[in-house]
């Protein structure tokens, strides 16, 4: 949810972000296969509780820059051309015979411009130690559960640590909606209201939620759950006497006595898994899944990381509504689906063989499929920018430029975005380019010199009319929107009920002492093939519907409006 305020305060693009994402599982894809062949052997929940611990760690570097960049402070500098927040509302306006040096950046040629490379580089190195600290709870956490348990109670448990591990990020969706909600510089109270809506909707273009507090807060609690999980033991009780009848009734294939933990041994443990077809199979199927709300598909960790992005944009929903949708779409559909899967394990009694919940995880898997059908429910037409979509005053014989007669001398700079309500489905770029003169825009601006369709030259300055700030917004029906809920709530379920039959899979086509290192090495091509690729590929997408970006000394920064 913190991606959009992170491109806002950054200037970083949609690929950037994905590949911040994508960076979680750089580490966790070289670390895991020595993680789950060594955890396989040692005591798995020291290994659990560290990673923890790191985790932790890593979400306390995420909100370092938070406290390392300048205070964003919206009414700008003294070297700026925009008035003071307390006067004029810190808005860039129409100030003919100006010098053109007032508009210049004054963090272009400063040490600042090349700030925002520290700040993307402890955004990927908190991402780094993140997936290095999450590796052990993807392999070992399941392994641990199914040597400690009978396998009658096996898929309980699954369930709950799945339902668990997508409440999470339900649960911090609908807190980082609210926390977004509160201005990023804290102390600045004048802020914390006027950049949002009663509806949770940005209606400032330089406003920044708090994405930092949600990242410091779970931080500290993960590292203190580490500490707890350290306490536990290595195994539990009764523990022994689940393993010696699961290996007499043939449940679960005894260890392979070649193998004894050695580091020596990890290339024959590899080669055993790769000879198997089952489990090659299965790892194919949920890696390649084409549904786009199974998130452990190359789709679903694709898509995941912009649900925030897609509602507020496709939708038009605000901060705080998509917040609650997503963790409406989460929490509730997650465990939903967890529970059928579990249930239809239980109710066919297909908890101890590995053919069976194979059948049942393909047929799950087909119609999970229709789950890519909800992206094409229409959303939103987007907006039309004056002199970037539309020519100003929607005359089709004048050339589409920022720069037209009707804001010439105005010195207006692209670097200075604020959005202004053209009405009749335009708006303008900035007060500047809607030729505004300095005013306090609490009841809109007016004297706009490009605001009438006829008005195209300076000398007609006093027009009539009132234009709002914001972005030009046509009604849009809330039914697409119930329609998008609709369909991902049914996805959902659909992709989250094959979990536990293709665990099950995974867990009863390997050997005993190689399950861990099974999960480990069915990690990698996840991850490998899905998590890594997949918000890069849609990143670089989405960044293609863009029509307008915001430029920083001269470049690129990030995107303002969509198609």
């Amino acid at each position: 949810m913190s991606f959009p305020s992170l491109e806002r305060q950054f200037s970083l693009n949609s690929k950037e972000t994905g590949f911040i994402a994508s960076s979680n599982d750089v580490t966790a894809i070289i670390l895991v296969i020595f993680v789950s062949f060594f955890g396989s052997y040692g005591n798995k929940t020291k290994w659990l509780g560290g990673g923890a611990i790191l985790t932790g760690l890593g979400a306390l570097v995420f909100a370092l820059p938070k406290f390392l960049a300048p205070i964003h402070d919206p009414t700008g500098g003294e070297q700026c051309i925009m008035v003071r927040q307390a006067k004029l509302g810190g808005t860039p306006f129409c100030l003919r015979n100006t010098s053109l040096s007032a508009y210049e950046d004054p963090d272009c040629g400063s040490a600042t411009e090349n700030a925002p490379i520290l700040y993307y580089a402890l955004f990927i190195i908190s991402q780094l130690m993140s997936g290095a600290g999450t590796t052990p709870l993807h392999t070992l956490g399941p392994a641990y559960l199914d040597e400690n348990l009978p396998s009658d109670s096996l898929s309980v448990y699954l369930a709950i640590l799945y339902m668990a591990t997508f409440m999470g990020p339900g649960v911090g969706s609908l807190i980082g909606g609210q926390l977004l909600t509160v201005f990023v510089e804290i102390t600045m109270v004048r802020f914390h209201v006027v950049g949002v809506s009663n509806d949770g909707k940005m209606s400032c273009s330089w406003y920044i939620g708090a994405w930092w507090l949600g990242p410091l807060a779970a931080g500290l609690g993960v590292m203190v759950c580490g500490v707890i999980i350290l306490g536990f033991p290595r195994h539990l009780p009764g523990a022994y006497t689940v393993r010696k009848e699961a290996l007499r009734s043939g449940e679960m294939k005894k260890d392979d006595s070649h193998l004894k933990g050695n580091i020596r041994d990890i290339l024959p443990a590899t080669k055993n898994l790769l000879m198997n077809r089952t489990y090659i199979f299965q790892n194919l199927a949920k890696t390649f899944g084409v549904s786009c709300f199974d998130f452990s598909s190359l789709a679903g960790f694709g898509l995941f990381p912009f649900m925030y992005k897609v509602i507020s944009e496709r939708y038009g929903a605000g901060s705080l509504l998509t917040g609650v949708m997503i963790a409406v779409l989460l929490v509730p559909s997650v465990s939903l689906g967890l529970l059928i899967g579990n249930y239809l394990v239980r109710r066919l009694r297909i908890r101890r063989s590995c053919h069976r919940p194979a059948r049942l995880a393909f047929f799950l898997q087909i119609l999970g499929i229709w789950g890519a059908l909800s992206m094409l429910i229409p959303g939103c037409p987007c907006s039309n920018y004056a002199g970037v979509d539309v020519a100003y005053g929607n005359r089709s014989s004048q050339k589409i430029a920022l720069g037209n007669p009707c804001n010439v001398g105005c010195l207006c700079s692209a670097a200075q975005y604020s959005p202004v309500n053209g009405g009749e489905g335009v708006t303008f770029f900035s007060p500047c380019y809607a030729g505004c003169p300095p005013q306090k825009p609490t009841k809109g601006y007016s004297n706009c010199s490009c605001n009438h369709p006829q008005v195209s030259a300076p000398d007609l300055f006093n027009t009539t009319g009132h234009l709002s700030p914001g972005i030009y917004r046509e009604h849009c029906s809330k039914k697409y929107l119930m329609f998008y809920a609709g369909a991902c709530i049914v996805s959902i379920v659909l992709a989250f009920s094959n979990q536990i039959p293709s665990k099950l899979v995974s867990l009863r086509s390997v050997p005993d002492d190689l399950r861990a290192y099974g999960l480990g090495l069915q990690f990698v091509f996840m991850r490998t093939l899905g998590a890594l690729p997949g918000p890069v590929i849609v990143g670089t997408i989405i960044d293609h519907t863009c029509t307008l970006w915001k430029t920083k000394c001269g470049k690129p920064a990030n995107c303002l409006n969509y198609d």
